[in-house]
């Protein structure tokens, strides 16, 4: 998949683009980089047209030494303009502080997204305050993944997907496997906050949180439809 490492040493991101146009990204590895009190350890992609293709982004990490609401997207992190990310890897991004995080694995506010074949895998985050979407955050906007796997990501609010007034979203044929909400709130697979959501033919399995708490979180002012979906051994 990866031809060519391209490697922050830990020191800073490692892409940044603000309104450069048309982006592409193929047969990559990205990895190790850091977001200090600010987004996007991976990617950091502001009013662009993006194609991320056969990519694997793994090991970035989020990090802020106060409260800084704007620890935002491990992996990538897009902001307006469109985002494909095609046959492709996100796994085990992180955090080491205790302070509000938002999509370990990926963030997008108000983009329209387009995710294929995507495995979110290992995304986490944790701090001593509520953290959102492990996996995947989604604000605004619209979004359509299909054939993606959401497996063992992990974080307060939104273990696989946490997604806000995202209309549509749309989830076809897809996996969320061993996600976890951690210290007992809600959506260990999907939380929900308004919007409109379709979910066609997904697998929906083993997510764990609260025994009082939904593996799928649905807030009254959003709609959510599941066509020929399974849920099954969710706690």
């Amino acid at each position: 998949r990866a031809d060519t490492i391209i490697d922050g040493t830990a020191r800073d991101r490692v892409f940044e683009a603000t309104s450069r146009g048309i982006l592409r990204f193929q047969h990559l590895t990205v990895t190790n980089g850091y977001a200090y009190k600010k987004v996007g350890a991976g990617f950091y992609l502001n009013g662009c047209q993006t194609l991320i293709t056969n990519c694997l982004i793994t090991r970035n990490r989020l990090g802020s030494d106060q409260e800084y609401l704007g620890d935002k997207g491990g992996g990538i992190y897009a902001l307006n303009g469109s985002l494909e990310v095609i046959d492709s890897e996100i796994s085990t991004q992180y955090n080491t502080d205790g302070y509000y995080k938002f999509g370990s694995g990926l963030y997008a506010e108000n983009v329209a997204l387009t995710v294929r074949n995507v495995a979110f895998r290992r995304n986490s985050l944790g701090s001593s305050n509520p953290s959102f979407g492990g996996g995947v955050y989604l604000s605004g906007g619209s979004a359509v993944f299909t054939n993606c796997l959401f497996a063992t990501n992990s974080t307060d609010y939104g273990g696989g997907l946490y997604a806000s007034a995202v209309s549509p979203l749309t989830l076809s044929n897809c996996t969320f496997v061993g996600n976890v909400a951690t210290r007992g709130y809600s959506g260990g697979a999907l939380y929900l906050s308004g919007g409109t959501v379709l979910a066609d033919r997904c697998d929906i399995r083993r997510n764990t949180n609260a025994a009082d708490k939904a593996t799928i979180y649905l807030d009254s002012s959003g709609v959510a439809t599941f066509i020929a979906s399974t849920f099954s051994s969710n706690s």
